[in-house]
């Protein structure tokens, strides 16, 4: 669970600081966006060019459709730009201390547009937006820096975060080493020891044991080992023994000699007399 506690926070990191780096770029943006409507405001002032000003008002409008839809989804969102809206309070103050010099920008661009050839009219909407840019700009400028600083705060917050998390992940482990795979290697162990003496054990008693002793395969009925006292019994070494048949060594005229082997008791066998 800590693992994937862990990976949900690094994926939500790298989709939190995409839109960081998004909004940082769009916020400077602004920035240039609202130059070039000044800008190209004088130049129509002073143009008399018919279609020097026709391409100047186009850009115009352009400039200042982008310029508003990027502050509205600054401020509240716009999924085609990518942008999610969530401002903290600092930005949102930051936004309403423009508010009057951008509305005044926007008037005055649209001034222009609505009555390119009126001169006048051209001229002092030019000079409002001039008069308004600086504050603009400059508000733009701690909203810019802002953006910024909250993304390496959320940056080094996600980093605290992973690290403590990693410090958690291998304590989790360490504990469960302590205190439950260490435990059970120990118990592991004493089980294999115990079972070693059995076999120790068993070893010795099979060996010297006053008994003849056979080990044999139970589905094929072949001797595996025997111990001292069958080789002495049989005469033959434990070498020539091993993997020999079991019915070597019974004779098979005893009903019980047949019954162990799985033959039919009474059949009569072929050494019987």
């Amino acid at each position: 669970m800590l693992t994937l506690l862990s990976q949900w926070v690094i994926q939500s990191s790298i989709a939190d600081q995409e839109h960081d780096s998004r909004i940082v770029n769009l916020a400077g943006r602004q920035r240039m966006l609202s130059q070039k409507i000044t800008k190209i405001s004088f130049y129509l002032a002073g143009e008399e060019s018919p279609s020097r000003r026709k391409e100047y008002l186009g850009k115009l409008e352009e400039a200042l459709a982008l310029w508003e839809r990027s502050h509205a989804g600054l401020l509240h969102g716009d999924a085609d730009l990518d942008l999610p809206g969530k401002n903290s309070t600092a930005v949102v103050t930051l936004f309403q201390s423009i508010e009057s010099a951008h509305l005044a920008m926007a008037a005055a661009a649209r001034d222009i547009l609505s009555a390119p050839d009126d001169m006048a009219r051209l001229k002092q909407a030019a000079q409002r937006i001039r008069d308004a840019e600086p504050n603009f700009l400059a508000g733009m400028d701690e909203i810019v820096f802002r953006y910024d600083a909250e993304a390496k705060t959320r940056v080094k917050l996600v980093r605290n975060l992973e690290t403590g998390l990693t410090v958690l992940i291998l304590l989790v482990l360490a504990l469960e080493a302590k205190f439950i795979f260490a435990p059970a290697v120990r118990r592991l162990r004493l089980d294999m020891r115990t079972l070693e003496a059995h076999d120790a054990e068993m070893e010795t008693l099979f060996s010297a044991s006053p008994t003849a002793m056979f080990l044999v395969d139970e589905a094929a009925l072949t001797i595996i080992r025997c111990n001292r006292k069958a080789e002495q019994l049989i005469g033959c070494g434990a070498e020539y023994l091993q993997q020999r048949p079991f019915s070597d060594l019974l004779d098979c005229r005893h009903e019980v000699n047949r019954l162990f082997l799985g033959q039919d008791p009474h059949r009569r066998c072929p050494r019987g007399p």
